[in-house]
């Protein structure tokens, strides 16, 4: 079981998000993202519940700090796998998820 990041996106910076870039971490399991987010000092309510990906949004510096902590890169072709995979959805509780 693993938590996993992606590259980082260049995106316009708002008032929710002043970053310019941010990526995304999923794990394998809710106790895994949940326990890397704390350890990286995420709020649980920064959570993004989507049925196909759940995961938490990082800036740069959160991503390399993940990396630091066993995170893994992962790319395109990896992240449209697991959301593909039907087990990998039936297992997280989402009932209030998108």
């Amino acid at each position: 079981m693993s938590v996993y990041v992606d590259s980082l996106r260049h995106i316009r910076p708002s008032r929710r998000w002043p970053s310019k870039t941010h990526c995304h971490m999923w794990a394998d399991s809710q106790l895994e993202l949940f326990d890397m987010a704390e350890k990286l000092g995420l709020s649980d309510r920064w959570f993004q519940a989507h049925r196909r990906l759940p995961h938490f949004d990082l800036v740069a510096s959160k991503r390399e700090r993940a990396l630091e902590m066993g995170a893994l890169s992962q790319g395109n072709a990896e992240i449209v796998a697991k959301m593909k995979d039907i087990r990998f959805q039936q297992e997280w509780d989402l009932r209030d998820g998108q």
